[in-house]
């Protein structure tokens, strides 16, 4: 792709290595979802989330999910860059027929502040967050 029409035909997406909100999962593609397609969805977030919270990373420990999120962008077949700082930065072509739109960019924290209830023996170092789906 070429340099100077790189940002039209591309989503920047920074990740700052610093609290979990990003769950990598496919864009909607305009088509109506049924009921079965948006359980499909939700199952995919959830499955996604569970991947993420079995990697501890307290703030400042996030060298595992970040790799774990590069493998995924290029999984993708997404190109990925990181700076000095850490972050992580992910261009994802737009999507056919979109390719004119202003450029979207997201971002989100990977680290996550972990506190546990008294009582409760965890280390954010090497524990994974114990995930609770209910209601």
């Amino acid at each position: 792709m070429e340099k100077k029409n790189f940002f039209k035909k591309a989503m920047f997406i920074s990740f700052s290595l610093a609290a979990i909100s990003f769950i990598p999962v496919a864009c909607s593609s305009g088509k109506t979802d049924t009921g079965k397609e948006n359980q499909q969805i939700i199952d995919d977030i959830v499955a996604n989330f569970e991947k993420l919270a079995a990697i501890p990373r307290k703030s400042g420990h996030e060298q595992a999910v970040g790799e774990m999120l590069k493998n995924w962008a290029r999984d993708q077949g997404l190109e990925v860059r990181q700076n000095e700082a850490g972050d992580l930065f992910f261009d994802v072509p737009a999507t056919k027929g979109y390719e004119d739109l202003p450029l979207t960019c997201l971002q989100a924290h990977i680290d996550m502040v972990c506190v546990a209830r008294d009582g409760v023996d965890y280390d954010p170092l090497t524990d994974p967050i114990k995930t609770v789906i209910g209601g």
